[in-house]
């Protein structure tokens, strides 16, 4: 399975590699939407899973999350942030047709929270395809 985490600060971007990675997942980062785009281009999309900040400079994590849906649909995103008003950045994406709905997570998350949703993501998807 491969993850794609987005994410402006090195951070978090260190910090969720190493606990996707331990876990045995793939891991691809990316330091913002137009780099995760073209890291999704670059290797045909391959992706089960994003996870991607909400509050990020150039492109936003709705942004990214808009385009994904129009260029790779299907693709499942864990949105996370530490800002309050993120989650209603991104609340209206399933209204607007975002096919394969989203996770919020607050940061600071431990990684146990951070797996349980991995894992949820990648259940629902199961479940959605048998």
């Amino acid at each position: 399975m491969t993850i794609l985490i987005e994410d402006d600060e090195p951070a978090v971007l260190r910090y969720i590699g190493s606990i996707a990675r331990r876990e045995g997942y793939e891991v691809l980062v990316a330091d913002g939407g137009d780099e995760a785009l073209a890291i999704c281009k670059s290797h045909g999309c391959c992706l089960d899973l994003m996870i991607s900040d909400v509050a990020m400079p150039r492109m936003n994590g709705r942004a990214l999350a808009e385009s994904m849906n129009r260029e790779y649909p299907g693709v499942p995103i864990i949105f996370i942030s530490g800002h309050p008003k993120s989650r209603d950045m991104v609340a209206g994406l399933t209204a607007q047709g975002f096919e394969s709905g989203f996770t919020y997570l607050e940061k600071p998350f431990k990684a146990e929270e951070l797996l349980r949703a991995i894992r949820s993501v990648f259940k629902t998807v199961a479940k959605a395809s048998a």
